[in-house]
């Protein structure tokens, strides 16, 4: 499966934003192809495989990356590169490095994917659940 595919189509005057986003378990997790890029932001990227050495190049090349959890170590402001310490459904466990450590700034909405409030303390959690 692929999460995520940019290519050259991308308009790169004004790129996808990705906010508070969660990819797993996925084979070429996010594609690159042809120079297109996005800003992936209060994101969880790990646990995914690649088929071809060359995806994990692709799938980090051109993005940003602010305040994000990622497999591979990315520079950005706020960016870590842990285990993310969830369940058996990506919703993060309690002593989880990536609650409470994203940037309210890029949170679109007051409800995470399970329909829970978004922030709950003061400070939004990386990934698409919130931890309650």
């Amino acid at each position: 499966t692929v999460g995520i595919e940019t290519n050259g189509g991308t308009n790169n005057s004004n790129p996808p934003q990705y906010n508070n986003i969660t990819i797993t378990a996925c084979t070429s997790a996010i594609g690159n192809y042809s120079g297109g890029f996005g800003h992936f932001r209060n994101t969880i990227l790990y646990g995914n495989t690649a088929m071809y050495s060359y995806e994990y190049y692709n799938m980090y090349k051109s993005h940003t990356w602010t305040y994000c959890n990622t497999q591979v170590s990315k520079t950005g402001t706020g960016n870590i590169s842990v285990n993310p310490n969830w369940d058996a459904n990506f919703k993060l466990n309690a002593g989880s490095p990536c609650v409470d450590t994203g940037n309210n700034t890029y949170v679109y909405g007051d409800y995470d994917l399970a329909g829970n409030t978004r922030i709950i303390n003061t400070t939004v959690d990386m990934g698409c659940y919130e931890r309650q």
